[in-house]
């Protein structure tokens, strides 16, 4: 499963959190929101996750767009992680949310399943 990890700012993965991801992973590639275009379309790739450790207005609107290219493709691929417990990003569902590191567990679980 190809992975792309989306970055807000200059703010890296916990190592945690980038060892969940490579495991359930057969390629992962990190980019930063502020790199993307401001696409409509889901990129080439398996799944998305999006990481925010903080209010970042650029990596919100990304997830948005690609939320809603994700409902028309009817492809579950998003995965959005942040460090704020009331984090919401329109459009992106409650099951593809996880709070870090609080749903470490549920997240491991997704990324072994394939969700």
């Amino acid at each position: 499963m190809k992975t792309l990890v989306i970055t807000a700012g200059d703010t890296p993965l916990p190592p945690e959190l980038e060892d969940v991801i490579k495991r359930g992973s057969t390629a992962v590639e990190h980019r930063r929101a502020g790199e993307l275009p401001p696409a409509t379309a889901l990129p080439e790739v398996d799944r998305v996750v999006f990481w925010s450790s903080g209010p970042d207005a650029a990596v919100r609107q990304l997830a948005g767009r690609y939320a809603k290219a994700e409902a028309k493709s009817r492809k579950e691929a998003i995965v959005f992680v942040t460090t704020a417990p009331d984090e919401r990003i329109a459009g992106v569902s409650e099951t593809e949310l996880f709070v870090w590191p609080q749903d470490q567990d549920r997240l491991t679980m997704a990324f072994m399943t394939g969700a």
